[in-house]
C-alpha cells in the first residue's frame, strides 16, 4: 500500500524545510545546533537479532578454484531440489530419479538435477577484451541486456555436462546461471537432454509469525528501509532527505507512525553516485575513449570523497540518535568489492560510530525483529540477475532468487564473490524443520539463537558459531528502480501468508521513498513518500 507524504503539511515547509534555512549541508547544520533534531517521541522497541555470522570473512585465502562454489552449492541443495522433484512428479517410479546426470539413457523418462549454465554470446569476456577479438562489444555502449537469440542452458553436475532442449517450457525465460534444478525428460539420441518440465527447490516456508493476543497493541511496529542515499553526491536534492530525518525525528506530521519505526535498514549505496553492475560488467569489454581529456586529479578525487564522507557521517550521527540503525555497504560504498561484502570501517564515520545505536553490517544481511526474519541484499544480485534473464521486473527477478533458495545465482560468474569452499553462505536458509514443526503445534516462540552485538565495528563482537539461521519472512533487495512486493510462496495450511515477501526498496536519490514493513501477521508494506511536487 503506497502512502504519499502527508498533504497537510504547510507549503511554507516543504518550501523551506525545519532546520536548513540552505538546505546543503547536514555537517553544518550538526556543528552550528549541537542538540538540535531532539528525539520527541516515545519509540518503541522491539527485540533484534543478527543472523549474519556467516557472512563474515574471518581467514581470507584466494589460490582456490571457482567450481567448488558450484559443487557446494549442488551439494548444498539438491536434497532439497530431490524432494521438491519427487512431491511433483510423484508418478514416476523412484528409481527414474537419477542421483547422477551420467547415469541417464537415451529415450529413457528420468529426471536428473544438476547446476545450469547460461551459453550467451553476448556476454562480457574479459579474454576477448585484451585479444581485441570481439568487434561487436569493444567500444561498444554498455549494454541493459545481454540476451539473444542464440542463448542456451546446459545443465552440470560433478559427472558431466548435457545440453537442454526446452521448447514449450519457462525454462530459457527465468533461468540464470548457477541455479540448481530439477529438469525431467529424456536424453536424445543426439546427446541433448529434452525438457518436458522443470521445478526449483522452492521458495523456503519460514516460521510462523508471531499470534496476535489480546495484549498485542493496536497498532502494528514497522521495520524501515532506505537505500541509495548517495550523500554528498552534489546533484543531490536535500529536501527529501530533511523530510525522512524530520519524519523519523517524530517532528513533523504523523508522529505516531514515526514512532511506531522500530529500527533502520540502509541498503547500500550511502556515497556518491553508484555505478549499476550492467554498466560495470559492459567496462570489462570496452576500451578507454580516444582523445580524452585529462581528467580530476587524485587530491581532488581524495577531497571530494572525503566531503562526502563528512556529510554522511553527519546524517547517519543524526539518524542513530533517534533509531537503531543498521548500515549495509554498497556496490558505491567504501567496502570490499566482491560478495559477501564486509561491514563499513568505522573509521569513515567517526561521529556516528561512537553511537550504539549505529551497526555497521555485513551485504547480504540476515537479521530478525520482533519474531520477523529478514534476509536481503543492496542490490548487486538483482541488477546483474535482470541483465542475464527475461524477468519482467525486478521482483520477479527476486522472486525468481527465493524459488531458487540462492540470493545470487549468477555469482562468481558474472557476479565477483568470494571463491568459498566449505559452505555457500548465500544459500537461502530453510531453518530448523523440527523447530518449524514444533513451532506450529505449540504456537510457542522461537528458540534463543547466536546473535551479533551492536556497534559499526560489530563484527569482531560475533558469537563464533552460528545456530542454523531461520527462513526469511521477507527477501529484500535495495537500489531497485522502483518500489515493488511480490509474496513468493504459495498460500497453504502450513503457509497461510505464501511468504516469503520479496520487497524491493528503490534508490532513494532518485525516488524518495521509504518502505516500512509490519511485524504483525499479514506483513503489511507500506511506502513514504518524500518526492516534492
Amino acid at each position: 500500500m503506497g502512502i504519499d507524504f502527508p498533504s497537510d503539511w504547510p507549503t511554507e515547509f516543504l518550501q523551506a524545510p525545519v532546520g536548513l534555512e540552505k538546505p546543503s549541508s547536514f555537517e553544518e547544520e550538526q556543528e552550528g545546533e549541537n542538540g538540535k533534531g531532539a528525539q520527541t517521541i516515545v519509540r518503541r522497541a522491539s527485540e533484534f537479532q543478527n543472523f549474519s555470522a556467516r557472512f563474515y570473512l574471518k581467514h581470507r585465502t584466494y589460490t582456490q578454484q571457482y567450481s567448488q562454489v558450484y559443487y557446494i552449492r549442488l551439494h548444498t541443495l539438491r536434497k532439497d531440489v530431490m524432494e521438491t522433484a519427487q512431491a511433483k512428479w510423484s508418478d514416476l517410479p523412484e528409481k527414474r530419479f537419477l542421483p547422477r546426470i551420467l547415469e541417464a539413457h537415451p529415450n529413457m523418462e528420468c529426471v536428473i538435477i544438476g547446476t545450469t549454465y547460461k551459453n550467451m554470446t553476448l556476454k562480457p569476456s574479459v579474454f576477448d577484451s585484451l585479444a581485441q577479438k570481439s568487434k561487436e562489444s569493444v567500444g561498444a555502449i554498455p549494454r541493459k541486456s545481454f540476451l539473444s537469440p542464440d542463448d542456451y542452458i546446459a545443465l552440470e553436475d560433478e559427472t558431466s555436462r548435457v545440453r537442454l532442449s526446452s521448447e514449450g517450457t519457462e525454462l530459457q525465460r527465468k533461468l540464470l546461471t548457477g541455479c540448481v534444478i530439477a529438469v525431467r525428460g529424456a536424453l536424445t539420441d543426439s546427446g541433448d537432454f529434452k525438457v518436458s518440465d522443470w521445478t526449483f527447490a522452492g521458495a523456503p516456508i519460514p516460521l510462523p509469525l508471531p499470534k496476535v493476543t489480546a495484549s498485542t497493541p493496536p497498532r502494528p511496529p514497522f521495520v524501515a528501509f532506505v537505500s541509495g542515499l548517495r550523500l554528498g553526491c552534489p546533484s543531490l536534492r536535500m529536501q527529501p532527505l530533511v523530510l525522512l530525518r524530520d519524519f523519523l525525528f517524530g517532528t513533523c506530521a504523523s508522529p505516531e507512525l514515526s514512532a511506531d519505526v522500530v529500527r533502520l535498514v540502509i541498503c547500500g549505496n550511502i556515497l556518491g553516485e553508484p555505478s549499476p553492475v550492467s554498466q560495470r560488467t559492459a567496462a570489462m569489454v570496452a576500451e578507454p575513449p580516444q582523445g580524452a581529456g585529462k581528467g580530476p586529479s587524485a587530491a581532488d578525487a581524495f577531497a571530494n570523497e572525503k566531503e562526502m564522507l563528512k556529510e554522511a557521517d553527519a546524517f547517519i550521527s543524526q539518524l542513530a540518535s533517534v533509531i537503531p540503525v543498521d548500515l549495509m555497504p554498497g556496490e558505491g560504498d567504501p567496502s570490499g568489492f566482491l560478495l559477501p561484502q564486509q561491514p563499513i570501517h568505522p573509521s569513515l564515520f567517526p561521529t556516528a560510530a561512537k553511537n550504539a545505536a549505529l551497526t555497521g553490517v555485513t551485504n547480504p544481511f540476515h537479521f530478525e525483529v520482533g519474531g520477523v526474519s529478514f534476509l536481503g541484499t543492496s542490490g548487486q544480485p538483482l541488477s546483474d540477475g535482470l541483465a542475464f534473464s527475461e524477468a519482467a521486473d525486478e521482483c520477479q527477478c527476486l522472486e525468481t532468487f527465493a524459488h531458487a533458495r540462492h540470493l545470487a545465482p549468477t555469482a562468481p560468474d558474472t557476479l565477483p564473490c568470494y571463491p568459498f569452499t566449505i559452505a555457500d553462505p548465500l544459500a537461502i536458509p530453510v531453518g530448523d524443520t523440527m523447530m518449524r514443526e514444533k513451532v506450529s503445534a505449540s504456537a510457542s516462540t522461537r528458540a534463543p539463537t547466536a546473535t551479533m552485538r551492536g556497534g559499526l565495528g560489530g563484527a569482531g563482537d560475533r558469537d563464533e558459531e552460528e545456530d542454523s539461521p531461520p527462513a526469511p519472512h521477507v527477501i529484500f533487495s535495495g537500489n531497485s528502480k522502483e518500489f515493488s512486493v511480490k509474496r513468493a510462496g504459495e498460500r497453504t495450511e502450513e503457509n497461510p501468508g505464501g511468504l516469503p515477501l520479496c520487497v524491493c526498496v528503490p534508490e532513494f536519490a532518485d525516488n524518495p521513498t521509504l518502505v516500512l514493513v509490519s511485524l504483525m501477521e499479514p506483513l503489511e508494506v507500506r511506502t513514504l513518500s518524500f518526492g516534492l511536487q
